[in-house]
């Protein structure tokens, strides 16, 4: 409200009219107000981001629903980053050696997860969780509410297939688009 900045999207969000936010976005938002109204208005979002909302009485960081830009952050250091590479060392924040022997990392196939990462003190943001910047704890936004399971299979299907049809249309408004075909099951699937 009244052109105040109120924070930063990072990354390629497109909006439900399959347009990529590019620039300032405007948003009708009282600085005062619950997060409901931004949290609503960024699940409408699709694409690959990061919101970073700060206001007078909330300072939060979110991911895109799927988690696609990573992020990472150190209470130590008041610190969020998009990998533990960018974090310093310090007391604290060092390799977590135990873990990375018990996953047998490097050379092992073990994924870290539950917000796990190599160092420690540094943790993971997952999707549909937020970072409270001003306690540094995670929090879930979505889904808050049980599960609504008597979704016919069909109905998820014709959303899912929305937001990928928003995304095509959005990436094909920007300019040509190349398929590099390596004959794998997956770029064949991608191109039908």
């Amino acid at each position: 409200i009244d052109g105040a900045e109120a924070g930063w999207i990072l990354g390629h969000p497109i909006t439900e009219d399959a347009r990529f936010i590019e620039g300032a976005a405007q948003l009708r938002f009282d600085l005062h107000a619950a997060p409901d109204q931004m949290e609503s208005w960024l699940s409408r979002l699709s694409g690959r981001f990061l919101a970073i909302w700060l206001t007078p009485l909330f300072e939060r960081v979110y991911l895109d629903a799927g988690g696609l830009l990573s992020a990472v952050y150190a209470r130590e250091h008041d610190l969020v980053a998009s990998t533990t590479s960018l974090v310093p060392y310090s007391r604290g924040c060092d390799d977590d050696l135990d873990l990375l022997r018990a996953a047998r990392m490097p050379h092992g196939k073990a994924v870290l997860s539950f917000g796990m990462t190599s160092r420690r003190g540094v943790q993971r943001l997952h999707p549909n969780h937020y970072l409270d910047l001003m306690n540094w704890s995670p929090r879930r936004h979505w889904p808050t509410a049980p599960l609504d399971y008597h979704v016919y299979p069909e109905d998820a299907v014709e959303v899912v297939s929305r937001v990928i049809k928003r995304h095509i249309i959005a990436a094909t408004r920007r300019g040509p688009l190349d398929l590099a075909l390596t004959g794998g099951h997956d770029s064949r699937s991608i191109l039908s």
